[in-house]
């Protein structure tokens, strides 16, 4: 029997390198909108001219992920989404950081546990998965064997998996 412990939303202070104005949900229905706003905070340097957000579907494959970016304006940017029922699954959120002609780039921080139930799921008034089993990723998956392979493919571009 599964218990009900519903999903904690993602703090604003949890991405390294950014601090987001509003937490994120960790559980999102198809048709809302969420955006990802907040301030640049590394030192690292001060030219950072695009922040993107990927939302990446856990065992989804290479061109099936979300990645939305936005102009930095000063330190400050907001990236919204509205998300689908295509969109369904369970989601790690990843951040990135570019400048000017930066190419490719790490993610700054990359926060797990998010779900997307599809419109037809919440309006059924079937359970949405909760706690534990809900956010635990597919160990057999190809995303989960890249993750941990320490690389990722993205479309049109390499990304890889740091510290």
């Amino acid at each position: 029997m599964a218990v009900e412990t519903g999903h904690l939303p993602i703090a604003p202070a949890e991405f390294r390198d950014v601090l987001l104005d509003a937490p994120v949900p960790a559980l999102i229905t198809a048709g809302e909108s969420v955006t990802i706003a907040g301030a640049v905070t590394t030192t690292e340097r001060d030219d950072f001219t695009v922040a993107c957000a990927a939302w990446n579907r856990h065992g989804a494959g290479d061109d099936d992920g979300i990645f939305e970016c936005a102009s930095i304006a000063g330190n400050r940017f907001s990236i919204p989404y509205r998300f689908t029922d295509g969109d369904a699954g369970r989601h790690t959120l990843w951040i990135f950081l570019y400048f000017r002609n930066s190419g490719s780039q790490f993610p700054r921080s990359a926060v797990s546990g998010i779900t997307v139930a599809g419109q037809s799921a919440a309006q059924s008034g079937a359970p949405v998965r909760r706690g534990a089993d809900a956010d635990r990723g597919e160990a057999g998956s190809s995303w989960n064997a890249a993750l941990w392979d320490g690389a990722r493919r993205e479309p049109g571009r390499n990304i890889r998996i740091g510290t």
